[in-house]
Formats: structure tokens, C-alpha cells, sequence
């Protein structure tokens, strides 16, 4: 993740929607100078209270205040009604805390009620080091629209976290079915820009592209075009980050974008 270096831009809630099996993954990779949409825990002091503490620049680094027993992270509000067909998660994770032993999703269901949708036991890890964390939500409560989630790093047992230790979250992708890996390929290298991109986006591939589509933050085709030139115009679209794909006769390539 770290060899990426976006503008600052184009990280600006960051959604990257692989399409996989007709379905729109959400991932976030931290790869930019923005929190991709994310939101810290309150700030301030408190059992709720988490700060993010760096551009990212390749992994999100949280810390938290000695009154706080919940090292939260508010899900972007582009995806906080999320569609609970989407319960498949996989989390890159760098724990260096003693103390933090748990990965927690909590949701707020269509009725208000907050619950636990998953508890994940996770284990402390050198500075550096990043375990994956893969894992399907099987909540019953975990059904409809939800109006809110979060993913919580916190001790099992409730208590403070006094340890003044860190999490590093390096990448996070959240699918309607299961997750292989968060390692796919594009199956051929493109370039597209400008980016941020106002009313042309132009496209350098080095092989023939039969179909291009454009894709909103919860996976929607906005945008096709069979009869392929280097240019697709995305003034229509509204002030937002888009996935543009490639279809070539190698495979699928995908890249984000931010139209303002």
C-alpha cells in the first residue's frame, strides 16, 4: 500500500469498488492524505474518545486518550446506510497495543438500536508487522438498511486502554461475498486523468478496451460506453468519487476517480 501516493484530492472519500461476481466491493486503502471518509472517535476524553493521527499516506494510525476503553472508527457517511447484504470484511491490521484484544462492528439498525454485530479476537503485533483479519457477519440483527456502523478496537474485557499504544489499519474491504484476497491484480496497467477530473476523462491504455463503465460509491453503473475512444465524458456526473473500468481482451482493469 505504501508505493501509492495520491494527490490530495483524490483520496477525498474514497471508495475503491472492485467489481467482482456483478457485485461492488468498498475498500479503503489509506493510500492518499485523506481519511477516505472516515471519521475519529469524538476526540476529546471518554470512554468513546480515539484520534487519527497521521495523513495516512499507506495506513491509518489510531491512538486514543487513557479515559478511553473504545478506539472507534465512524464509517463514511456515503456508505453509513449500508445495504447488510454486505457482510463479508477483511481488515489489514497492525495492533501495538498490549491491551487492545478485540475488533468490534457495531451497528445501529432501520430502528435505532444499537448492537454488536461482530466480535473478532485479535492479538498484539510488532510495530510494523500487519495481520489480515478476514471474517463473514452471521448477526441475526444484521438485516435490512442499516443507519450506522463502526468498527471498534477495544479490550474484551471493557476496561481502559492505558497502554498508550497504537492500531495501523492498512486496508479495509467490506463485499457482498466472500473475500479472496485483497491482492487482485488488474489484469492490464491504464492511466487515467486529469485527477479530480471536471468534464473529460481521458484514458491511455496500451492495448484495445472494448467496454468502459463508471461506477458511483455503492457500486451503480452510471456510465457505458461500447463505441471506445481515450476519452469519456463524465460532466454529467455529480461532484463525487467514481470507479471507471476497463474491459479488455486480457481481463478487467479499474481505477478511482474524483469528479468535482
Amino acid at each position: 500500500m505504501r508505493n501509492f501516493y495520491y494527490l490530495l484530492f483524490i483520496s477525498f472519500l474514497t471508495v475503491g469498488i472492485n467489481q467482482t461476481n456483478a457485485q461492488a466491493d468498498l475498500e479503503y486503502t489509506f493510500d492518499g492524505t485523506s481519511w477516505e471518509g472516515w471519521t475519529q472517535g469524538g476526540g476529546g476524553t471518554g470512554p468513546w474518545a480515539s484520534f487519527f493521527g497521521n495523513n495516512p499516506n499507506g495506513e491509518l494510525e489510531i491512538t486514543w486518550p487513557t479515559t478511553s476503553n473504545n478506539a472507534i472508527m465512524y464509517a463514511p457517511a456515503a456508505v453509513e446506510a449500508l445495504d447488510t447484504n454486505y457482510k463479508h470484511f477483511e481488515l489489514k491490521v497492525s495492533n501495538n497495543s498490549s491491551q487492545v484484544n478485540l475488533l468490534r462492528i457495531r451497528a445501529r439498525d432501520a430502528g435505532g438500536n444499537w448492537f454488536n454485530a461482530a466480535d473478532i479476537t485479535i492479538t498484539t503485533d510488532a510495530v510494523g508487522v500487519f495481520k489480515t483479519y478476514n471474517f463473514e457477519i452471521t448477526n441475526a440483527s444484521w438485516t435490512g438498511t442499516l443507519q450506522k456502523w463502526q468498527i471498534i478496537f477495544r479490550r474484551s474485557d471493557s476496561g481502559d486502554i492505558t497502554d498508550g499504544g497504537t492500531v495501523h489499519v492498512d486496508n479495509i474491504l467490506v463485499s457482498q461475498s466472500e473475500i479472496l484476497s485483497t491482492n487482485n491484480k488488474n489484469a492490464f496497467e491504464f492511466s487515467a486523468y486529469p485527477n479530480p477530473v471536471k468534464n473529460v476523462l481521458y484514458i491511455n491504455a496500451k492495448e484495445p478496451i472494448s467496454k468502459v463503465e463508471v461506477f458511483d460509491l455503492l457500486g451503480k453503473s452510471v456510465l457505458t460506453q461500447l463505441n471506445v475512444t481515450n476519452e469519456i465524458n463524465v460532466s454529467s456526473l455529480n461532484k463525487s468519487m467514481y470507479l471507471v473500468k476497463l474491459t479488455s481482451e486480457n481481463g478487467v482493469s479499474t481505477k478511482k476517480f474524483l469528479k468535482h
